[in-house]
């Protein structure tokens, strides 16, 4: 198993830093910037906002959790935050991300 470095030299990746191959430094800090926009959105318990996040075809996966779909990923938060998830929350930072074509579709 190889570990993965949250550190660029002696800085840690951030969305205004990383660089994704393949992507212009514009569309790398919108990819970098997802985390944040899940984060923002948890915090204010919007399915809505999160579910936006994520493309319309989407794939979900959580513990014990596999949504396929905007429509579901939408519906299953907005039962979450009223239950589950109610008063939590997430946080995380992209560690690393690749291009899975040179350019990406439209945002």
């Amino acid at each position: 198993m190889k570990c993965l470095p949250t550190y660029k030299g002696d800085h840690m990746a951030t969305a205004d830093s990383m660089i994704i191959p393949g992507l212009s430094a514009e569309d790398s800090a919108h990819v970098a910037g997802l985390p944040g926009r899940i984060i923002a959105a948890w915090a204010d318990q919007d399915a809505k906002a999160f579910s936006e996040v994520f493309a319309e075809e989407c794939t979900m996966v959580l513990p014990g959790v596999l949504c396929s779909g905007r429509e579901e990923v939408h519906g299953f938060m907005a039962q979450a935050f009223a239950g589950l998830f109610k008063g939590t929350r997430v946080t995380g930072a992209p560690v690393r991300a690749r291009a899975l074509a040179p350019t990406p579709r439209s945002w």
